[in-house]
């Protein structure tokens, strides 16, 4: 007990210091969920690139056969 501190003051000091501590705890807790959380949410966007990359390139692919199949059709029609 610190000075001249009833034993009541004493309790609640130390029940204010354990709410306290719990309070910090919790924050921290919730720090990193809010972090965990936004490291899925980058990982999730990480991955949507590249399917869109992927995506794309299949677009783009597709479309330098159709234009191939095309000049090749053309040159046929011509000959």
């Amino acid at each position: 007990m610190e000075g001249n501190d009833t034993v009541e003051e004493y309790y609640l000091n130390r029940l204010s210091s354990k709410d306290l501590e719990q309070q910090q705890q919790f924050k921290k807790l919730q720090e990193q969920q809010i972090y965990q959380r936004n490291s899925q949410a980058q990982q999730n966007m990480s991955v949507v690139k590249i399917v869109q990359a992927e995506q794309a390139s299949t677009t783009n692919g597709q479309k330098r056969v159709r234009n191939n199949m095309d000049v090749i059709s053309y040159k046929r029609m011509k000959s």
